[in-house]
């Protein structure tokens, strides 16, 4: 029965949102959202966490609702949450909202403070994706210079560069501690992949 209300409930996300998202770059849209609930839901059923499906789902695909500003994109997604008349988001319960805008704030992979809450955590280490797909961080990367005006081929090799800085071995993107438990020897074989793009 969840499964059906979570189903329901996103494609009224998509349906009344999707507009919105064509704002973004490629590399934050839908697929990526989609991405990043799929990542949560798997760390949240391999450490036995018992996060919200409902809330999993939400932060995932609010957490970027405004990420054609790289800026500051998590800052007005969170208040975008705490201020929305979305029907949706008002139904949630204080504590829940609360919590649905701490994790926009915090899910960045530079984000340096301490998590408010488990669930924060949960999708900030959600929002790497599920490891493994190198082509799909590359793409991502791609298409976000594209949109800023790059010629595709012209792309590529600073979206390699990137992707080592930002995920190969010592790079500065951090993973939570969910993110290691959950994923750490196939967090070292594509570090390992990455150096040798």
């Amino acid at each position: 029965m969840l499964n059906l209300k979570v189903h329901a409930l996103r494609a009224d996300v998509v349906a009344k949102f999707s507009a919105a998202w064509e704002l973004n770059d490629e590399a934050h849209r839908a697929n990526h959202f989609g991405n990043v609930e799929a990542c949560a839901l798997e760390i949240d059923q391999r450490l036995g966490l018992n996060q919200n499906p409902e809330l999993i789902m939400m932060a995932a695909y609010f957490h970027d609702m405004f990420a054609w500003s790289r800026v500051n994109h998590h800052l007005l997604s969170a208040e975008w949450v705490k201020s929305t008349d979305y029907e949706h988001i008002v139904a949630l319960n204080n504590e829940d909202r609360t919590l649905l805008s701490h994790a926009c704030r915090e899910h960045r992979a530079s984000f340096k403070g301490q998590f408010t809450s488990l669930f924060s955590e949960l999708m900030n280490a959600a929002d790497r994706e599920l490891p493994g797909r190198i082509e799909d961080m590359l793409e991502r990367a791609i298409q976000y210079r594209v949109a800023r005006g790059m010629a595709r081929d012209e792309a590529l090799a600073p979206a390699i560069a990137h992707i080592k800085e930002k995920f190969g071995t010592g790079g500065y993107a951090g993973y939570p501690r969910l993110y290691l438990y959950a994923f750490g020897d196939a967090l070292e074989v594509q570090r390992k992949e990455i150096d040798n793009l």
